[in-house]
């Protein structure tokens, strides 16, 4: 099928443009790539990421459900109540110890749904981490970090480009301002930012994470293509 043709237009008296879209589009100039250095010397290229795949990240599907306790009320009737997140949990032992089977049932299903939300809220805060590590920066880790990564024990390609990169964050003000450099290039909303902020700094502080999924390793910063398979 022929390439199609721009739609034909006069100005001043000029013949119509005869050129492809494909030609016109060729012609425009790219815009000037963002690159990041870090604190190190190292200096990576950033991408924009897509403000859609940014509001993916924070979604909130998966989320646990909080259990539900009846609450005697003043009139005399009986209310279901969702249970906060801040309410002490128990440890087995003492809820082994309760004497009512109806509250033992209850704080054992708010432990565990404690539990689980603590490893939802993990999870998305490493989401935005990968997000920003994975698809905010262009570039992967030369060969001798990689071979370093894998002598470390890492063997997936997205799981050494993350520990990288986390590891050249090395103080609160670094994560701040790679937050802030690879963020000014999405137009997520103001409460967005803040809440991935924090999701941000949560999940880099507590170091490396496994992000699962095969994958090929990026290109190195300032260098060729580290090789994915095993050396």
């Amino acid at each position: 099928m022929p390439t199609p043709k721009a739609p034909k237009k006069k100005t001043n008296g000029q013949m119509p443009d005869d050129r492809t879209l494909a030609e016109i589009v060729g012609e425009q100039t790219p815009a000037p790539e963002a690159t990041y250095t870090f604190s190190d010397g190292t200096t990576v290229r950033l991408n924009g990421i897509p403000p859609l795949m940014f509001i993916g990240a924070q979604s909130t599907v998966g989320r646990p459900e909080p259990p539900k306790r009846s609450v005697k009320m003043a009139g005399g009737g009986v209310q279901e109540v969702a249970r906060r997140d801040d309410e002490p949990v128990l440890d087995e032992d003492e809820i082994a110890k309760l004497k009512d089977p109806q509250q033992r049932t209850d704080e054992q299903a708010y432990r565990d749904y404690r539990i689980a939300l603590q490893q939802w809220e993990t999870n998305a805060e490493y989401r935005i981490a990968r997000l920003l590590f994975l698809v905010g920066v262009k570039d992967g880790p030369p060969a001798e970090e990689v071979d370093l990564m894998r002598a470390i024990g890492f063997t997936d390609a997205y799981d050494i480009k993350y520990n990288w990169l986390a590891s050249k964050l090395r103080t609160p003000g670094d994560v701040e301002r790679f937050y802030e450099d690879v963020l000014s290039l999405t137009m997520p909303t103001e409460a967005g930012q803040a809440e991935a902020r924090e999701m941000f700094q949560s999940a880099v502080a507590r170091g490396s994470g496994r992000v699962d999924g095969p994958g090929t390793v990026a290109e190195p910063a300032g260098g060729e293509a580290a090789e994915a398979g095993e050396g």
